[in-house]
């Protein structure tokens, strides 16, 4: 019996190291437009949402990323988009776990 106890746990184990973890990534930002209006100006914001491009994988998009180690570089690109484009008004990015 112990034995039989012992088998499933190493196995459930295995099985859970294994399994590939993955996040989707989007980032966010607005854009404010003042219009004419008859009563005079507006303000229009809007917003924006897409995702990154990967230049270095044939202009991919890079939503998603797996991982077995659970190490993921999806979240330190969305971080380094950001800075690399200060002129993102308000932008954010977001991760969710699959």
């Amino acid at each position: 019996m112990y034995r039989s106890i012992v088998l499933i746990a190493l196995v459930a184990f295995i099985f859970f190291i294994s399994c590939e973890k993955c996040k989707k990534c989007s980032y966010s930002y607005t854009t404010t437009t003042i219009i004419q209006t008859v009563n005079g100006e507006q303000e229009v914001t809007t917003t924006f949402t897409s995702v990154v491009i990967d230049t270095s994988l044939a202009d991919t998009t890079f939503d998603t990323e797996c991982s077995k180690e659970n190490t993921f570089t999806i979240e330190q690109s969305y971080i380094n988009y950001g800075l690399n484009h200060p002129e993102l008004d308000n932008y954010t990015y977001t991760c969710k776990d699959l």
